[in-house]
């Protein structure tokens, strides 16, 4: 495996990590219905990306991969991610107001 691979494949294991969490918090925190757990999830959820994001680089650097090719990986995945967060909390304030009516 080459080291660009390597470091594609590091940055988006770690990206992967990051937005399996911030899914788990941010559903959590929507069945409690409270803003404030909501804004809590998000930003325990971004303090973990910088964490992860950090220890992709120092993990990829260790392997020899390219810093670029692993912040790469870390920040398309990052992306999706960001997608389905947004779509999430839509389609749960959606059903929240439509429960409300």
């Amino acid at each position: 495996m080459t080291a660009m691979t390597m470091g594609l494949m590091i940055g988006g294991a770690a990206s992967a990590v990051g937005g399996a969490w911030a899914l788990v918090a941010i559903r959590w925190a929507a069945r409690r219905a409270n803003t404030q757990a909501l804004l809590g999830a998000f930003v325990s959820a971004f303090l973990l990306r910088i964490a992860l994001v950090a220890g992709a680089i120092v993990a990829g650097r260790a392997v020899g991969a390219n810093l670029l090719t692993t912040a790469g990986g870390f920040f398309a995945i990052y992306a999706l991610a960001q997608i389905f967060e947004v779509l999430f909390v839509v389609t749960q304030s959606r059903g929240a107001r439509r429960s409300e009516a």
